[in-house]
């Protein structure tokens, strides 16, 4: 029995340092990764910024400005007109809603007043009559 647990012993100590091994070489996997990451995104950076003084250079740039100022006049006007729609919109379905409430609530008031008549006559029927409620008949 002595002879198991060393053994048992020596299999947990191997297998804890294939996992620590394991585990190391998954760390050092993901750091690579992570710097090939790092350097394709230097590379993309490079490019663009390349790409943006070439066209600097050229002259391209001025002329894209002025056709772009254009165009963002005359969308910001569309804009505003969608905008201004949507604004009509959304203040009429408002008032629509505050009428319902409106005459929901108006409703409510109205049959409110006729339960208050009906209670009311129907007091002063007892009054009158002495009755306090409606009496079952005995057989």
């Amino acid at each position: 029995m002595l002879i198991n647990t060393f053994r048992e012993e020596r299999i947990t100590i191997q297998e804890r340092e294939r996992q620590e091994e394991e585990e190391a070489r998954k760390l050092e996997e993901e750091r690579l990764r992570e710097e090939e990451r790092r350097k394709a995104t230097r590379e993309l950076v490079k490019e663009e910024i390349e790409k943006e003084l070439q066209a600097a250079q050229a002259g391209d740039e001025d002329e894209d400005v002025a056709i772009d100022d254009i165009n963002d006049e005359e969308d910001a006007e569309a804009e505003y007109q969608a905008w201004k729609q949507r604004e009509l919109k959304r203040i009429k379905r408002e008032l629509e809603e505050q009428e319902a409430y409106v005459s929901h609530l108006t409703h409510l008031l109205f049959v409110n007043d006729i339960i208050c008549l009906i209670n009311f006559f129907c007091n002063q029927c007892r009054k009158r009559t002495g009755r306090k409620g409606k009496k079952k008949k005995d057989e």
